[in-house]
C-alpha cells in the first residue's frame, strides 16, 4: 500500500475511532443529565443505570486512552508522525488534486500546509495536554489493569472493604 493509500485508509479509521468516542461520550452525558429530571425513571431500575453510565465511563476513558497514547497503532500521535514523515502528501496541491477541488474552492482558498515545525508544535501539544496524564493513570489502575493495592491477594485492604464492605473474602 502506497502512502495516499495508507493516509485514506488510515483517515478513515481515525474519523471512525473519533465518531464512536463521541457516541460514547454523548450518551453518557445525556444519561448524566437525565439524572436531574428523571430521578423517578432512573431510580426505578438503578443497577441498570449505573451499569450503563459505569461501561459509558470505562469505554470513554479506555477511547481516549487508546487515542492519545504515544504507543498507541493508530491514534493521534502515530498520525501525526505519520503527517511528519510524509509531509508532502498534505500539500494544498495533493488536496486539491485528490478531492479535485478548482483553485477557488473553499476547502483549499487560504488553506495553510502543515510544516515540519506545526506538526511537532501539534505532536507536543498533543503530549503535553494537562488530563492525559489523569486520564492515563485512571485506566492503567481502574479500567485496563487493576492496581495490585486494589485488590491485593493477601489481607483484606481498605479500599477493598469500601467496595464490597466487611464480609468480603
Amino acid at each position: 500500500m502506497n502512502s495516499e493509500e495508507y493516509f485514506q485508509e488510515y483517515r478513515t479509521w481515525l474519523n471512525n475511532e473519533i465518531s464512536r468516542l463521541y457516541c460514547f461520550y454523548y450518551v453518557y452525558k445525556r444519561v448524566q443529565e437525565r439524572f436531574e429530571d428523571r430521578a423517578d425513571e432512573i431510580n426505578s431500575a438503578p443497577c441498570f443505570f449505573s451499569t450503563v453510565i459505569g461501561g459509558l465511563f470505562s469505554v470513554i476513558i479506555l477511547w481516549i486512552e487508546k487515542l492519545t497514547s504515544k504507543t498507541s497503532e493508530r491514534g493521534l500521535y502515530n498520525f501525526l508522525v505519520f503527517i511528519k514523515s510524509n509531509i508532502g502528501l498534505f500539500s494544498v496541491h495533493n488536496l486539491r488534486r485528490r478531492k479535485q477541488y478548482p483553485k477557488d474552492h473553499w476547502m483549499v482558498k487560504d488553506r495553510q500546509e502543515p510544516t515540519m515545525s506545526s506538526v511537532e508544535e501539534d505532536l507536543d501539544k498533543l503530549q503535553n495536554l494537562p488530563a492525559l496524564s489523569a486520564i492515563k493513570m485512571r485506566r492503567d489502575k481502574f479500567h485496563a489493569h487493576f492496581d495490585k493495592d486494589f485488590f491485593s491477594t493477601g489481607k483484606r485492604s481498605k479500599r477493598i472493604i469500601l467496595l464490597f464492605g466487611e464480609t468480603w473474602k
